[in-house]
């Protein structure tokens, strides 16, 4: 409710004055009713009210069913707080000028409506004429059409600015740029970043630790403490107009993703997401076979999931590979995905236990849906996972980026689930489930877009060939 009501505030009332008005046409009606012994009329205004409030605008299943039908949820914020909010105002006003005769009248109508044009916008953004048939603003169709006509390809990764302010209790976005994007370029793979309207007046503002470099393209307000960061860590002005900007992302890097060897988990078959399981001494041979097979490529920049299965794979790859004086940097979130109560079982006890058959899947759920809640408590799910992986990998380009490794090369040492992300960034791509044993993914990360030179490859013979190309 308090959701609702900022928005309306934000984008169509403009003031608190509108607020105070319904409130004081209750105020007014309820001192009616006390003093003047007011009709039923007023009555059921008042009831209409108070269950149009109640069973309308705060019922989460209408406001799931009719945000469904209507696209987005700030339409239905926007119809349904008239039925309570106008319809009361209409009726109050309507009492007071009623309540004069005359030219007493005609002064009491002048100040009423005074009253309601002060409080909100009598022409709100949203409802402005448009200026060409998309119903867009034409810096934004140029904007659109400005990456249209630079991208090789038909789906562009495209992310929005938007005011801090402008986002949902659920975390997307109520925007009318966002919407008109969306609306003028159906086409487009849409983000968005925020960042609040006070920090850009900042002549020291800086989004250093705070902003990745993601996506193809950004449209953004012409403003020259956000453009200045956002070519700081790898972007170019491709377009401009009075009002937006449109730039262009230039990084490339070369991903090299190598999962641990062999565990002791993985023999016995046992869940061990986030604990700790030693190599094997196979698993220190391959993770020295996969290191020999990348002989010769100059790595830049090191980044290991914490555990140690993962930086002692590292630490092989880079001495095997002529590469052992890159520092390492390691992140819980380039980790295994946690098992949660089955940590340490063996797959046959989480069968038998929780009734499932134990994959990626069943356990933690479609990469889609954020809200998942699987089978065995407290685990992670899916979806969380890879947007926590996503923001690393482009936490770690960025900041190769930012210390002048544009164009170089990126080991990434961790575990199978990773197969769950290159999934998410090669939407049309044959990946598998999982990953084996210190195989080897080599991705190319080219101005935003991801490409895959090989995935889940363990003949080390071939994986050198390519390497050989690097």
């Amino acid at each position: 409710m308090l959701e609702s009501l900022k928005l309306l505030h934000n984008v169509l009332w403009s003031s608190t004055l509108m607020m105070g008005l319904c409130l004081a046409s209750i105020g007014y009606l309820i001192y009616r009713g006390i003093k003047k012994q007011e009709s039923v009329t007023m009555r059921i205004t008042l009831l209409f009210t108070v269950m149009t409030g109640i069973l309308v605008c705060m019922n989460p299943i209408l406001s799931k069913l009719l945000t469904r039908i209507s696209g987005d949820k700030y339409t239905f914020i926007r119809f349904t707080w008239l039925l309570p909010v106008f319809a009361l105002m209409a009726y109050a006003a309507t009492r007071i000028i009623l309540d004069f005769e005359g030219r007493k009248r005609f002064v009491a109508c002048i100040l009423v409506f005074g009253l309601i044009l002060c409080a909100g916008r009598p022409w709100p953004s949203v409802y402005l004429k448009a200026e060409n048939i998309y119903k867009v603003e034409n810096s934004l169709k140029d904007a659109c059409d400005a990456i249209r006509t630079d991208c090789a390809h038909e789906r562009p990764n495209v992310t929005v600015y938007i005011p801090s302010n402008n986002i949902y209790e659920d975390g997307s976005a109520a925007n009318m740029r966002y919407f008109g994007v969306r609306q003028y370029a159906p086409e487009f793979v849409l983000d968005y970043m925020t960042v609040a309207d006070s920090q850009l007046q900042e002549e020291n503002f800086t989004f250093a630790g705070n902003l990745w470099n993601i996506g193809e393209y950004v449209i953004c307000p012409k403003n020259e403490v956000l453009q200045r960061e956002l070519q700081r860590i790898g972007y170019e002005v491709l377009h401009e107009s009075d009002d937006l900007a449109v730039l262009k992302n230039t990084v490339r890097m070369t991903i090299i993703f190598v999962r641990h060897g062999q565990t002791e988990a993985n023999v016995n078959n046992i869940a061990v997401g986030l604990t700790e399981s030693p190599l094997t001494s196979v698993g220190i041979e391959q993770a020295k076979a996969a290191g020999h097979s990348l002989k010769g490529v100059t790595i830049d920049a090191v980044y290991s999931s914490h555990l140690q299965r993962a930086t002692e794979t590292a630490q092989y790859v880079l001495q095997e590979s002529g590469n052992e004086g890159v520092n390492m940097n390691l992140s819980v979130y380039l980790s295994d995905i946690g098992w949660g109560d089955a940590e340490g079982m063996s797959m046959d006890e989480i069968r038998q236990t929780y009734g499932i058959e134990p994959n990626i899947h069943t356990v933690f759920g479609p990469v889609e849906e954020e809200d998942y809640v699987g089978p065995i408590p407290n685990i992670y799910n899916l979806h969380d996972y890879v947007h926590n992986f996503h923001m690393n990998v482009q936490g770690a380009i960025t900041n190769s980026y930012v210390s002048g490794m544009n164009g170089g090369t990126i080991l990434i040492t961790g575990h199978s689930a990773a197969a769950q992300w290159m999934r998410y960034i090669l939407p049309t791509t044959e990946v598998p489930d999982g990953l084996d044993n210190a195989s080897v993914s080599i991705l190319h990360y080219d101005c935003g877009a991801w490409s895959a030179e090989t995935l889940n490859n363990t003949d080390y013979e071939e994986v050198a060939e390519i390497a050989g190309t690097l």
